[in-house]
């Protein structure tokens, strides 16, 4: 979730996918306006970063399990939950 602002319709916060839609929005402007690389599109100005898109939380939830960590009992192939 990213802050804008535009000096007609104010601030907004929203994915960039949903300021794509409701504003007509190209994507790759909006991907580089957020990733710092673009001032402004249409009007439009990246204000700040408010959730979801830290690099560190990318970066957790893309690990895989170390090797010999457990596996919770839900992701277990089923011959193990089963008695036989």
């Amino acid at each position: 979730m990213y802050e804008f602002e535009h000096p007609k319709y104010g601030k907004e916060i929203a994915t960039k996918y949903e300021m794509k839609k409701k504003y007509n929005l190209e994507g790759k402007c909006i991907a580089l306006l957020c990733r710092g690389e673009r001032n402004t599109h249409k009007g439009w100005k990246m204000i700040c970063c408010v959730s979801g898109t830290n690099s560190d939380t990318k970066q957790k939830r893309s690990k895989a399990l170390p090797l010999g960590e457990s596996m919770t009992s839900e992701a277990q192939p089923i011959s193990y939950a089963v008695g036989g």
